[in-house]
């Protein structure tokens, strides 16, 4: 999947400003938070769990041709536009062998208060905050350690990491799951059908300058 889009000098000042947006947001989340929608939420639980997806890694976010994830509920919104976080997470579960439920896994994003909240929208059409991935991956046992673009590309392991989309902060984010074996990626719901391969040269040129925030995953050693 080619892709010769640059980002620009304006593209460049959008995500700064989107940056500072998302950590403004998490840090009044944090300080001030709000109580969940408890009703909204397990009515979307209710019909989660009806089309549950269990222990198998999820490719398909944008079409659900095999899983179905699509029409998933998250917020008022559905998993199909607006899921990647929950994905990412659910799927780092999958990867590392855990017994894992997207319906359990939307639950505790919606019930912590993790999705991104933008005045006069309704709550999870602009999916979670990247920030929260953080302590929603340590809410399922899992150890996240955040990393930097360098060792990213740099260090073997499972990350979940964020990045803007071509565009900046008006065109939205995506956050994805990804192997490193040292030699190339392996990227989970990278918006094709089935996992996508990429050396890091090519992570570099697509990733580099749009990268928000990543960690690395793991169990943890009580675990």
């Amino acid at each position: 999947m080619a892709n010769n889009k640059t980002v620009t000098i304006p593209n460049i000042i959008s995500q700064f400003m989107g940056n500072l947006l998302l950590l403004l947001e998490e840090g009044l989340s944090r300080l001030y938070p709000r109580e969940p929608r408890k009703q909204l939420s397990e009515s979307n639980f209710r019909y989660n769990r009806e089309n549950d997806i269990q222990n198998t890694v999820i490719n398909d976010q944008s079409t659900g041709v095999e899983t179905g994830v699509n029409s998933l509920k998250i917020g008022k919104a559905d998993m199909g536009s607006c899921g990647c976080e929950v994905i990412a997470v659910y799927n780092a579960l999958a990867l590392l062998g855990k017994n894992c439920s997207i319906a359990e896994t939307e639950r505790a994003f919606e019930l912590d208060g993790a999705m991104t909240k933008v005045p006069f929208v309704p709550i999870g059409k602009y999916g979670s905050n990247p920030y929260a991935l953080k302590r929603m991956a340590e809410s399922f046992g899992l150890k996240a350690e955040k990393v930097s673009k360098k060792q990213l590309l740099n260090e073997e392991g499972l990350y979940i990491f964020s990045y803007w989309n071509y565009g900046g902060l008006m065109h939205g984010l995506h956050t994805i799951t990804a192997k490193y074996n040292g030699k190339s990626f392996i990227l989970y719901n990278y918006g094709i059908k089935g996992d996508m391969i990429m050396d890091p040269y090519e992570w570099d040129k697509r990733f580099w300058k749009r990268f928000i925030i990543g960690f690395r995953i793991s169990e943890k050693e009580n675990n």
